[in-house]
């Protein structure tokens, strides 16, 4: 952030490889909050992305995955799965 300020504007996803991995199966930056309160950057009481501590880190929220809650699901697409061997 501060030495390479433009690196981390033209970031457009900030993920973890749980994240990064389901962005690659299914197309779609998504994080459960329970995963996404281990970063600190959740505001807890309301389960959002915390604009404050964003803005302190020099983050945009649309840089983050959307947040899910842990019950949601999708159905891995038949390629991915003949890909991956499951």
């Amino acid at each position: 952030r501060v030495m390479q300020p433009e690196t981390l504007q033209s970031t457009a996803y900030v993920l973890g490889m749980k994240e990064y991995l389901w962005f690659r199966w299914f197309g779609v930056p998504e994080i459960d909050r329970s995963v996404a309160s281990a970063t600190g950057l959740m505001h807890l009481e309301s389960a959002v992305w915390d604009d404050l501590l964003l803005n302190e880190v020099g983050l945009h929220p649309r840089q983050l995955p959307e947040l899910v809650w842990p019950s949601h699901h999708r159905l891995l697409p038949g390629d991915v799965g003949r890909r991956i061997g499951v």
